[in-house]
């Protein structure tokens, strides 16, 4: 089982060269940029298959835009030839490849209120927020764990309150799905993202 991933920033790329990446895309990706109005997200975009088409490259040999990419009924991206999963956030983008079924979140860290909470969580969940010192950041590390499963699992119908995960020390395990491989990281300031992989 091997897992890949890359994330950046927007910042990390000049106007030109998102310009000249963009003149390389299919006429797909292109129709995608072009209905996108606000220009961090034209720029989230082009970011995600930049770090995409490098992952394809050096590690599955083939070129990003050869790539037949289709999407399924919940307009999750597939291709044929490995499984992957895009995920962006403010400035960030982070996509991750396997030969497995995977899924990926980041979330920039900020204030949520009990009524987001409550919808999110189950009462062991909300337990385990309220005990910890950063309140926001235990939250968005269980909501980018829910988002990562759904998104591994092909979904959009996402009822986050009956899928439960359990941290302790950095390590997460799904109650419902011990078929899981299940990455956290917060080594980016501000950011939580989560990588989940089956086994």
């Amino acid at each position: 089982m091997v897992m890949y991933f890359l994330y950046d920033t927007i910042n990390s790329y000049s106007e030109k060269e998102y310009s000249q990446f963009y003149q390389k895309l299919n006429t797909n990706d292109k129709n995608k940029v072009n209905l996108i109005q606000h220009q961090n997200n034209k720029k989230l975009f082009l970011l995600s298959r930049i770090l995409l088409s490098k992952l394809t490259i050096k590690h599955f040999n083939t070129n990003y835009f050869k790539l037949n990419i289709y999407y399924n009924n919940y307009n999750k991206p597939l291709t044929n030839k490995f499984y992957f999963n895009i995920a962006h956030s403010h400035n960030y983008a982070i996509v991750v490849c396997s030969n497995n079924r995977i899924g990926t979140d980041i979330e920039k860290i900020r204030k949520v209120d009990n009524k987001i909470i409550n919808y999110f969580c189950n009462p062991k969940e909300k337990e385990y927020i309220l005990n910890k010192k950063d309140k926001n950041k235990a939250f968005f590390t269980l909501f980018c764990l829910k988002e990562a499963y759904f998104k591994m699992i092909g979904s959009t119908i996402r009822n986050f309150s009956k899928i439960e995960f359990i941290i302790h020390n950095k390590k997460a395990y799904c109650k419902q799905n011990n078929k899981l491989t299940i990455h956290i990281y917060d080594n980016i300031p501000g950011y939580i993202f989560t990588i989940i992989e089956e086994k």
